[in-house]
């Protein structure tokens, strides 16, 4: 009987520490995605400032500092496809708006215009 007892200590001990690790990591992996659900809604709250900002075209310089945000941005890991599509979507209804002043949009406006009076 002491055998079978011993057997059976080894055997709940090893079932409650492997009880206690698997919660453990569950634990651990919950943690971690509420963490990084967070950063991506902290990420959504920036990314909307950065969107006010850039198409506010009633003042050029807001909008500039809203476009070089966003364009920030989009180098995030945190930046998934949806979110780059959106970031796409409002720098491309900046450029259709009017220029924010950066470089970038001057260069495609003007090859825009310059194709439009050959």
């Amino acid at each position: 009987m002491p055998a079978v007892q011993i057997v059976l200590s080894v055997l709940t001990l090893i079932a409650a520490g492997t009880s206690a690790f698997l919660v453990w990591r569950a634990n651990t992996r919950a943690t971690a995605q509420r963490e990084q659900q967070a950063r991506r809604e902290e990420w959504w709250r920036r990314f909307q400032y950065a969107t006010e900002l850039a198409l506010d075209l009633d003042n050029p310089h807001r909008s500039n500092v809203g476009v070089q945000l966003v364009r920030a941005m989009i180098t995030s890991s945190l930046a998934g496809r949806d979110e780059l599509l959106a970031a796409d979507t409002v720098l491309d209804e900046v450029l259709a708006l009017g220029d924010t002043g950066s470089n970038e949009a001057e260069d495609h406006d003007g090859d825009h215009h310059s194709t439009e009076g050959d």
